[in-house]
């Protein structure tokens, strides 16, 4: 695999990503109203001292995974070494905390869609940055002495 292969699927792996998001936001509104009011009341059971808290920790824990994703894409497009761990991590995370931040969660056809191909992407990608023809691409060239 050539380094110009493995950008174009990293690419193409952010560019799911935005099209997954650019989906979510515009079918929302065909999930039933009463549904959508309903997993909004979620945060409505918290009690009210303790609401900004947790709005807080939820947005911190966000934006650090954003920064972790962020650091994990762009290390990869740079062949940094450690960039596949931080790949990793997020994934693993995604996975692990979803049960936590989302008791029950309701999706349009569409979203869940690109959200099964954005997991199956992230995998291929994990399988070939690992295991695959684009772990070499990891390891730095040694010089020859």
């Amino acid at each position: 695999m050539t380094r110009r292969q493995f950008r174009w699927l990293l690419v193409s792996n952010l560019l799911l990503g935005i099209i997954a998001l650019v989906v979510h936001a515009s079918t929302q509104s065909l999930i039933p109203e009463t549904v959508r009011t309903e997993h909004s009341a979620l945060f409505g059971r918290i009690a009210p001292q303790y609401l900004d808290i947790v709005i807080a920790a939820s947005l911190g824990c966000l934006i650090l995974l954003i920064i972790v994703l962020l650091i994990g894409l762009v290390g990869m497009f740079f062949f940094w070494k450690p960039s596949r761990f931080f790949f990793l991590a997020i994934v693993l995370v995604s996975i692990l905390f979803y049960p936590v931040l989302y008791p029950w969660y309701v999706d349009t056809a569409w979203d869940r869609l690109l959200t099964a191909f954005g997991d199956v992407f992230d995998g291929v990608l994990l399988a070939l940055i690992f295991f695959g023809p684009a772990k070499p691409l990891f390891t730095p060239a040694r010089k020859l002495t």
